[in-house]
Order: C-alpha cells, then sequence, then structure tokens
C-alpha cells in the first residue's frame, strides 16, 4: 500500500518473494543462479583449491604464526579466493561466467541468501536445496542471490 514501484510475486502461495524494479541498479546484481547451476560452477574448482588457499594465509611478522585458521574445507573464504582469480582474468561474475554456457541456470534473483562464509559451500547447497524441496518450489527457476556468486570478488 502505497509504494509506487512495479513489482513482480512467485506464484508460490507459501513464500511471496517480491522484486522491485530498481533503476541504477547493474543488471549483473540482479542475478542469481539455479542450485544446479552453482554446482556446476563448483565443479571447476581445482582438486587442491584448500590447499592453494592456505598457502596464501599471511603470518605474522613477529611471531611467523598464521594470521588466521586453516581452512578444512570449501568454505566461502576459498570459494571468494578462486572466484577472484577468475574474475580478475576475465572481469566476470561467477554468474555471469555461468550464463555463457548454462543461460538457464541464470536468471533475476527470486530468493536472497546471506550465509557466513566459514560455512561449507556443499552443506549450505544442500541446504537451499532442501528448502526447495520442503517448499515445493522448482529448482530450475529458483535463483538464489549469494554473493560469491553475484558479486565481483576484488
Amino acid at each position: 500500500p502505497g509504494h509506487d514501484t512495479n513489482q513482480s510475486a512467485c506464484q508460490d502461495p507459501q513464500m511471496i518473494y517480491i522484486t522491485d524494479e530498481i533503476n541504477g541498479i547493474p543488471d549483473h546484481l540482479k542475478q542469481g543462479a539455479t542450485i544446479p547451476g552453482m554446482r556446476k560452477l563448483l565443479k571447476d574448482l581445482p582438486a587442491d583449491i584448500i590447499e592453494e588457499v592456505n598457502k596464501q594465509i599471511p603470518r605474522d611478522e613477529k611471531t611467523g604464526e598464521l594470521k588466521y585458521p586453516k581452512n578444512i574445507q570449501l568454505n566461502g573464504y576459498v570459494h571468494q579466493i578462486f572466484i577472484k582469480k577468475l574474475t580478475d582474468m576475465d572481469g566476470m561474475t561467477a554468474c555471469q561466467r555461468l550464463k555463457l554456457h548454462s543461460p538457464n541456470e541464470v536468471g533475476v534473483a527470486n530468493v536472497f541468501v546471506s550465509w557466513t562464509l566459514e560455512s561449507s559451500v556443499e552443506k549450505t547447497l544442500d541446504t537451499l536445496e532442501n528448502y526447495c524441496i520442503e517448499n515445493k518450489l522448482p529448482l530450475n527457476s529458483t535463483f538464489f542471490w549469494v554473493r560469491d556468486f553475484v558479486i565481483k570478488q576484488n
């Protein structure tokens, strides 16, 4: 009421997602990826990504100790470092890259996800997939806005 913007809502009666058309926001920041799309991107990660990222953890100049704990799983920290390398090479976000090869896996985001970088990426995707199943949301048209996949990591 009293809100004068163009809005579209998901047809799911249990959950309503509203997307306001906001001028001035770059299109790539409005994108989201499906669970299958995000899983496709994860398959591109090098097998030794966790070890490579752990080698880059800075050390305290005085003590020589690591400034941050070692990563023990593919979490948001590890994922962002890899995504940053790709962004540095091609200037694209993960969603933009995915859209080139799998255009149906990227669309206007209709679910926003906030998660801690310490969390396992795989467990986060499993949780989102379970959310879709429990709420009868289609996996092929539920587009999740997840920072790592939408924002250029620089």
